[in-house]
């Protein structure tokens, strides 16, 4: 990594640099590429996969009640 005996700080940094970037589907979307409504949307989708379609434990994941959720759930066309 470096050819001198010691490693300096600029060393640690170029190797940082070279890593390539893990790309989880955790990891949010880049600025601009998606709206609020849109997050929110694949927010709410993810939840429902998690919790295998139970909708208390969604609402609850979400922090909504389940009627805010129902209410999204229809704006976004998703089945219940």
């Amino acid at each position: 990594m470096s050819s001198a005996g010691l490693l300096q700080k600029a060393d640690l940094e170029l190797a940082m640099e070279m890593q390539p970037e893990e790309k989880t589907k955790e990891q949010l979307p880049s600025p601009g590429t998606m709206t609020l409504d849109q997050m929110e949307e694949r927010m709410i989708r993810q939840c429902l996969s998690h919790y295998g379609g139970n909708l208390s434990r969604v609402a609850e994941a979400l922090g909504l009640s389940r009627a805010a959720l129902y209410r999204r759930l229809e704006k976004y066309g998703v089945a219940s």
